[in-house]
């Protein structure tokens, strides 16, 4: 649609309101001039719609904040003043009181629109929970002040017809409304916003009630066409508040689905996040415990290598022979983490040939020379995630004798003990105190680690000058999958 249709179809509402106000005007004037309806339910029915009605919109107002760019607070509270009179209203009995608040409830909701588009410099700072009590509870006095001084009310019916006062309030509810929907229309030929455009209808309808009014007496037709019209009123806020409340809910429903689908995506990157730092840390242990022991072995073999190829040329090419295999058994150990292989010892056999393997690396012609005790019975116990763990285990604890005890001796004992798999390593070197270690390295922390994975007990007993003892005792049902 274009923008010239549209803005003839936003002219047309306007006029189309009034036009009809006119065309009912002279139909009514063709009704006896003595026709009354008395009908005080439908009376009271209608009114009460109009203030529940009023009262909905002016809670659906204060969460919605703003109408137009502009804050909506004003606006709120005279609807929530007006349903409240209009309620009291629906109550009284005709007569004086009856109009009184008929009267009053009509200037509320004007003001409310009205002070809704004072201009900002001029208002007075709202803050709204205070505000809505003051209202809720100022209408709550006038009614029962109201209802329990009836005499103290002025004069709004005399002789079956409106007194000036009663024509003079609803004039200035008239002026309110119009002026209202006059603000509502400009705003709207700025904003474009359909919102602004109901509100003008809205306060346009208001205002033609009121303009009515004048023109009616009790019961009679034209006082029956001002409600018609005010129910229409209602009825558009009833259409907007429905509107809301479906929009509402259809947001609701996708930000609870946004939601459910964020936290699904949030447990999976968590656990994605998990996997990844167990892996990382997996995978740090074991380039710790294998791959950089055997590359330091190889290191101190080439170290002697250095001191025996002036004198001892042929003893020097033999360990030079052995570093190289041990190169490229570790090249080959690379290649299989990078290929997301791990490297496991498969069988109690395997556990054995590595064991001795790794003190024929560990050897290396150091001054440190270490043995190797093995009970096939036990190591054919252990399952290949056991063996494992040990292998590594052994690995790390040799390797740190190498570079810190400063020991002669040292030993791996593989046994059964106590129903459990034993495995110690010990040397005769210059140990430590476990105690006074503030921060352990990262020798101690992956023997730790790799222990509590195999659900064994680890025991380091050291002293000073008196050598280390580092003790895992694999039970029979450990776990056999890492965590």
């Amino acid at each position: 649609m274009s923008s010239i249709a549209r803005g003839l179809i936003a002219c047309a509402v306007p006029v189309a309101i009034v036009a009809g106000v006119v065309i009912f005007g002279a139909a009514l004037q063709e009704l006896p001039g003595e026709w009354r309806m008395i009908n005080q339910p439908l009376h009271a029915t209608v009114e009460s719609l109009g203030g529940f009605t009023a009262i909905a919109m002016a809670l659906v107002l204060l969460l919605r904040r703003t109408v137009a760019g502009r804050p909506s607070t004003y606006l709120a509270l005279g609807f929530l003043a007006m349903g409240l009179v209009e309620i009291l209203h629906a109550t009284a009995q005709p007569g004086n009181l009856f109009v009184w608040f008929r009267a009053l409830a009509s200037v509320a909701g004007g003001l409310g629109f009205v002070l809704m588009w004072w201009p900002t410099p001029w208002r007075l700072p709202t803050a709204e929970k205070p505000l809505l009590l003051s209202v809720a509870v100022g209408t709550a006095a006038l009614g029962i002040g109201s209802w329990l001084l009836p005499a103290q009310v002025p004069v709004m019916v005399q002789d079956g017809a409106f007194t000036p006062l009663s024509v003079s309030l609803k004039n200035i509810a008239c002026g309110l409304f119009g002026l209202g929907a006059i603000a509502c229309f400009w705003s709207y030929s700025r904003r474009k916003d359909p919102e602004t455009y109901l509100f003008g209808c809205l306060a346009l309808l208001f205002t033609v009630a009121e303009f009515v009014f004048n023109y009616s007496t009790l019961w009679d037709g034209s006082w029956w066409f001002w409600h018609f019209v005010r129910l229409v009123a209602y009825t558009l806020v009833l259409v907007y508040i429905g509107r809301g409340y479906l929009k509402t809910v259809s947001d609701l429903r996708a930000a609870l689905v946004e939601t459910r689908t964020a936290e699904t995506a949030l447990r999976l990157s968590e656990s994605q996040l998990r996997q990844s730092l167990d892996e990382r840390e997996r995978l740090g242990r074991d380039l710790h415990d294998s791959i950089i022991q055997s590359i330091y072995a190889i290191g101190l073999r080439l170290t002697r290598c250095r001191r025996l190829v002036v004198g001892e040329a042929e003893q020097a090419l033999q360990q030079l022979g052995i570093a190289m295999d041990e190169i490229n058994a570790v090249i080959r150990e690379v290649r299989l983490y990078v290929s997301g292989i791990e490297v496991a010892v498969s069988s109690g056999k395997e556990l054995e040939a590595g064991m001795a393997a790794l003190i024929h690396t560990m050897d290396g012609g150091q001054a440190l020379r270490f043995y190797l005790q093995m009970d096939s019975a036990a190591a054919e116990r252990l399952t290949p995630f056991q063996a494992t763990h040990l292998l590594y285990i052994a690995k790390e604890a040799m390797s740190n004798s190498l570079r810190h005890s400063r020991a002669r001796n040292g030993g791996v004992s593989l046994k059964l003990a106590d129903g459990a798999v034993r495995m110690i390593v010990e040397d005769d070197g210059a140990g430590f105190d476990p105690g006074a270690i503030a921060t352990p390295g990262h020798g101690l922390k992956n023997i730790r680690a790799r222990a509590e994975h195999l659900g064994a007990n680890c025991e380091f007993l050291s002293t000073p000058g008196h050598g280390t003892r580092i003790t895992i005792d694999v039970p029979s049902q450990a776990p056999h999958a890492l965590a």
